[in-house]
């Protein structure tokens, strides 16, 4: 719950702060950049073919960015960054949120992510060791001894590991980082 929390505060206040300058959204297309398959494509086109909803999301930035600033928080917009870049590249910066691992871990499996495996999240965010450009690849061999818990503490390091390469690969973006905690605060 904690992870979440953070993220719905920082929203918040975001917009209460802002309310007539600024769009705050909390992960608004959720799966939709399809984590497992475009988290570590820099490069490359990453929609689905029928992938309408991003093409939707991203006409609503468009939008949106005449005239106020859009905020979107969330882990799964940064497999969605080449398409962020391609299109807002003059306009983005990115704000990495740490949150400590094993807060984020519990809080996901409170979600049930790896056990009740919702098919859309299995297929498009569950991020796996198989995964075409996953990192930590070498969890291949022990993926199924692995607790709910640790392969939450493995999509935790997958994902921080990619943001930190946005970071060295996209040089020309503004590029913060921020801590929520030092501490394992339960």
């Amino acid at each position: 719950m904690y992870s979440q929390m953070w993220n719905q505060w920082f929203a918040k206040n975001l917009y209460e702060i802002y309310p007539d300058k600024i769009e705050v959204t909390h992960e608004p297309i959720l799966c939709d950049y399809y984590p497992r398959l475009n988290l570590w494509k820099f490069d490359s086109d990453l929609k689905p073919e029928e992938n309408r909803v991003l093409d939707k999301h991203m006409d609503h930035i468009e939008k949106v960015t005449d005239d106020k600033i859009y905020v979107e928080i969330g882990w799964q917009s940064i497999a969605g960054i080449s398409e962020l870049y391609n299109r807002f590249s003059d306009r983005l910066k990115l704000i990495h949120l740490v949150r400590h691992p094993v807060n984020v871990a519990a809080s996901l499996v409170t979600h049930n992510w790896y056990s009740s495996r919702a098919p859309e999240r299995a297929e498009k965010a569950e991020l796996e060791p198989f995964d075409e450009g996953a990192r930590l690849t070498y969890y291949s061999d022990i993926w199924n001894a692995l607790s709910e818990f640790e392969k939450c503490l493995y999509y935790w390091t997958e994902v921080n590991f990619c943001a930190l390469s946005i970071k060295n690969r996209f040089t020309d973006l503004p590029f913060y980082h921020l801590s929520s905690s030092n501490k394992c605060n339960t």
